[in-house]
C-alpha cells in the first residue's frame, strides 16, 4: 500500500504535465515525424537494394542478341515511314506474317470517362499481339512484352517496335524458353493495353464508354513483364517508371533486375530522371540528390495516375514496369543492340521463375537506384504526425476530467482538515460528541445528475456535421460519372473539363460556407465536432497510407499543421 500511492501520484503528475503542455507536445510530435521521413534519406537510415529472389540469377546467361542495327532500323522504317496509307498496326502485321510469327488483332474502341471528345464520338483501336511458344512446356506461365505504339496523327515514334521484332526472331529458335513470351504492340495508351489484359483475363464485356473484342488465342498465366518506351532512335539513358494505378508498384525484385542488367551492359540507368548520386565527400549535396529522386516518386504516387503501361498490368497483378530512352549528349550512347540485350536478358531471368515474384517488397521508396526505404521503416514517421492531433483530441475529451479530478484532491483535503480539526476539538473539550459521518460528508462535492437531453442535443449536431462532410465528399467523388452519365456538358452548353471543374469548385465554396457558418448551441457540440472530425481524418490517413503511403503522408504533412493550430485554442479554452 505504501508503495502504490507514490507511484499513483507520479503517473497524475505526468498526466497533469501532459495536459499542462498539449499543444507544445503536439507540435513537438509533428516536426519530429517530418524531420524523421526527412532522415531516412540518408543512406544510414535506408537500405541497399538486394535480391530476394535467387532464381532470377541476372547477366549470368549468355546473350544471343548481336543482330545488326539494320535490321531493327528496316523494320522501324517500314513501320513509321513507308506505305503510309496503312495504319501502323496494318504494317506491323504484315512484318509478323512475313517472319512467321503467331500472332493475332484486337479491335476496341472507348470514350474518354471524364472529359468526352466535342463530337461525342468513340476512339477506334486495334491491338496486334504475337506468341513465342516455349518448345518444352505446356503453356502454364508467359512473359509479356508491352510495346505502345503512337497514332500517326500524334507525330511520335516508338523505335523498341523494330528492336522486339529483331529479338523475337531470335527468341523464337531457341529452345530453353520454359515460358511463353507474348509480344504485345497496342495503342491510344492505357486503353489499348487495358482492353487486351481484361479480355485476356476473361472479362469480356461492352459498355456505354468501353468495348472490346475477345481474344483469338491465349498463352499461360502471366507473370511478369516489361513495357518499352523509346522514342528516340538512340539514347544515353534508360529511365524506369514503376508507378501504377493509385501509387502501385512493382516487386521490388523486378526493379533491381533492370538496374542490374542495365548496368551489366554499361548502360546508364535512372529513376524518374534522376542518376544515383557518385557517393562524393559532399553528404548534404547526396542527401538534397536522394531527396529530389524520391521526392519525384511521391508525386507520381501522389496523383495516382500511372506513369506509363504498366500501370494497367500492375492492376491485374502482372509484375511490371517501364523502360524509357532518354537523350542526354552527357552520357555515352545506348545502340540499339545493347538496349536489345537488356531486353533479353530480363526475359531470361524471368524464364528461371518457378512461381511469381513475392518475397521482395511490394511497398517501398526509391531514394536511388541502389537504395530503398520499406514499409516498415517509412510508417513510424507518419505514426507520430498522425499521433499529434490525437493526443490533442484526448487532452480536449478528458478536459473535465483533469479538472475534477484536480477539484476533488483540493476537496479531500479540505476534508481531511476538517476532520483532523474536530478530532483536536473533541479531545479538548472531552464532554462534546465527535462529528457524525453526515456533518462530514456535507463538504463532499455532490453528484451532478446527468442531462441525458443535452447528450442527445449534442451528438445531433455533431452527428449532422458529420454526414454532411461524408455527403459532399460522395457527390465529388462521382461529379466526373455524373457529367458522363447524363451528358450535362451539351445539355449546358459547356465543355466537360470545365463543368467538372466548376462543379468540384462549387461543392467545396458550399462546404466551407457551411462550415464556416455553423453556429452551434453550446461550446460541447464544437468540441466534440472537432474531436470526431480530427479522428475520421487521422484514421482515413492512417488506411490510405497503407495502400498510397506517398498520398497518405504528403496529405499529412499539409493538413495536420492547420488541425492543430484550431485544435490548440480548443485545448487551450478546455483548460480554463
Amino acid at each position: 500500500m505504501t508503495t502504490s500511492k507514490p507511484s499513483k501520484n507520479k503517473v497524475k503528475k505526468l498526466l497533469n504535465l501532459v495536459f499542462m503542455h498539449c499543444n507544445k507536445i503536439s507540435f513537438l510530435l509533428y516536426l519530429a515525424g517530418v524531420g524523421w521521413f526527412c532522415a531516412l534519406m540518408d543512406p544510414n537510415f535506408n537500405g541497399r537494394c538486394y535480391f530476394s529472389e535467387n532464381a532470377l540469377l541476372p547477366g549470368l546467361t549468355d546473350s544471343y542478341f548481336y543482330d545488326a542495327g539494320e535490321s531493327i532500323n528496316n523494320y522501324n522504317r517500314r513501320i513509321y515511314v513507308t506505305k503510309q496509307s496503312q495504319s501502323r498496326m496494318n504494317r506491323i502485321s504484315e512484318i509478323l506474317q512475313e517472319n512467321d510469327f503467331e500472332f493475332y488483332e484486337q479491335s476496341f474502341n472507348f470514350k474518354n470517362k471524364m472529359f468526352n471528345n466535342p463530337e461525342n464520338e468513340f476512339v477506334d483501336g486495334t491491338n496486334v499481339y504475337a506468341f513465342i511458344r516455349a518448345r518444352r512446356a505446356s503453356s502454364t506461365d508467359s512473359i509479356i512484352i508491352n510495346i505502345p505504339i503512337p497514332r500517326k496523327e500524334e507525330n511520335l515514334k516508338n523505335y523498341a517496335a523494330g528492336k522486339v521484332i529483331a529479338l523475337a526472331k531470335q527468341m523464337k529458335n531457341q529452345v530453353y524458353w520454359a515460358k511463353d513470351v507474348i509480344i504485345l504492340f497496342s495503342e491510344h495508351g492505357t486503353n489499348g493495353a487495358n482492353a487486351w489484359i481484361s479480355s485476356y483475363n476473361g472479362h469480356n464485356f461492352q459498355q456505354d464508354m468501353f468495348s472490346y473484342q475477345p481474344l483469338q488465342s491465349r498463352a499461360g498465366s502471366l507473370q511478369a513483364g516489361v513495357v518499352l518506351e523509346f522514342m528516340n532512335i538512340t539514347a544515353n539513358l534508360i529511365n524506369l517508371k514503376v508507378e501504377g494505378l493509385n501509387g502501385q508498384l512493382p516487386n521490388l525484385d523486378l526493379f533491381n533486375l533492370a538496374v542490374k542488367l542495365c548496368r551489366h551492359e554499361r548502360a546508364h540507368v535512372t529513376v524518374n530522371n534522376m542518376l544515383s548520386p557518385t557517393g562524393g565527400r559532399d553528404q548534404l549535396d547526396n542527401w538534397k540528390k536522394y531527396f529530389e529522386t524520391a521526392w519525384r516518386m511521391m508525386k507520381l504516387q501522389f496523383v495516382g495516375r500511372p506513369t506509363g503501361n504498366h500501370g494497367v498490368f500492375l492492376k491485374h497483378k502482372v509484375e511490371t514496369l517501364t523502360l524509357e530512352g532518354k537523350r542526354d549528349n552527357r552520357y555515352a550512347k545506348i545502340d540499339l543492340v545493347k538496349s536489345g540485350r537488356v531486353i533479353e536478358g530480363m526475359c531470361r531471368s524471368l524464364n528461371n521463375l518457378m512461381e511469381r515474384l513475392h518475397q521482395s517488397f511490394f511497398f517501398y521508396l526509391l531514394p536511388s537506384t541502389d537504395r530503398y526505404i520499406s514499409i516498415g521503416v517509412y510508417m513510424p514517421p507518419l505514426g507520430l504526425i498522425l499521433a499529434a492531433p490525437l493526443l490533442q483530441v484526448l487532452c480536449m475529451h478528458f478536459a473535465d476530467l483533469f479538472k475534477s479530478s484536480s477539484d476533488d484532491d483540493k476537496d479531500h483535503g479540505d476534508v481531511a482538515n476538517k476532520d483532523e480539526s474536530c478530532k483536536e476539538d473533541v479531545a479538548e473539550e472531552g464532554d462534546e460528541k465527535p462529528a457524525t459521518p453526515v456533518e462530514v460528508t456535507k463538504v463532499l462535492p455532490k453528484l451532478k445528475l446527468y442531462d441525458v437531453d443535452n447528450f442527445i442535443g449534442v451528438w445531433t449536431e455533431v452527428a449532422t456535421v458529420l454526414t454532411f462532410c461524408f455527403f459532399n465528399g460522395i457527390i465529388v467523388h462521382y461529379v466526373p460519372e455524373i457529367i458522363s452519365r447524363f451528358n450535362l456538358s451539351s445539355l449546358f452548353y459547356f465543355d466537360s473539363k470545365f463543368l467538372f471543374l466548376f462543379l468540384i469548385l462549387a461543392a467545396h465554396i458550399v462546404a466551407v460556407t457551411m462550415g464556416t457558418s455553423r453556429r452551434f448551441k453550446n461550446a460541447t457540440s464544437c468540441k466534440r465536432a472537432h474531436e470526431c472530425g480530427a479522428i475520421f481524418l487521422v484514421v482515413s490517413l492512417g488506411i490510405v497510407a497503407v495502400v498510397n503511403y506517398s498520398f497518405g503522408m504528403l496529405l499529412s504533412i499539409f493538413v495536420v499543421p492547420p488541425i492543430l493550430l484550431v485544435g490548440g485554442t480548443r485545448v487551450s479554452t478546455s483548460r480554463k
